[in-house]
């Protein structure tokens, strides 16, 4: 079970994110593209050298004016929509963090399925919106 800051970040390094680069240096190893899922906002699809607790290896970085591109990210995220239905999705997603971050919380809002699994200073969010 991965409990410390330096077990995420190990775990984490082991997939290939990559926590010294700045913003602009990765850009230029995965380039901008426009984010599907929010029309006109901007991300940078890094992509895993391996899968993160059982998601997918691609990751976006969000990119918008408040993003200093000179320092490393400070935000990541992962779409997952294997299937059709928001419920399978959320369910899925969150088992494939909970085997290695364990039960975490329950989220409190009305219009998504969540869960929040805290790790010092660290929050890993699964979310899903029921319409999704």
């Amino acid at each position: 079970m991965i409990a410390t800051e330096d077990q995420l970040l190990g775990a984490l390094a082991g997939c290939g994110f990559d926590f010294t680069s700045r913003v602009r240096e990765i850009a230029k190893r995965f380039p901008r593209e426009l984010d599907w899922g929010v029309a006109g906002f901007e991300v940078v699809p890094y992509r895993l050298t391996r899968p993160f607790a059982a998601l997918g290896e691609v990751w976006k970085i969000p990119v918008n004016r408040e993003v200093d591109l000179d320092l490393p990210a400070l935000r990541c995220k992962h779409e997952f929509h294997p299937a059709g239905d928001a419920r399978a999705n959320h369910d899925q997603a969150y088992s494939g963090l909970a085997a290695p971050f364990g039960p975490g919380e329950a989220g409190e809002s009305t219009n998504v399925y969540e869960r929040h699994l805290r790790v010092g200073f660290f929050t890993i969010e699964s979310s899903h919106g029921l319409g999704s």
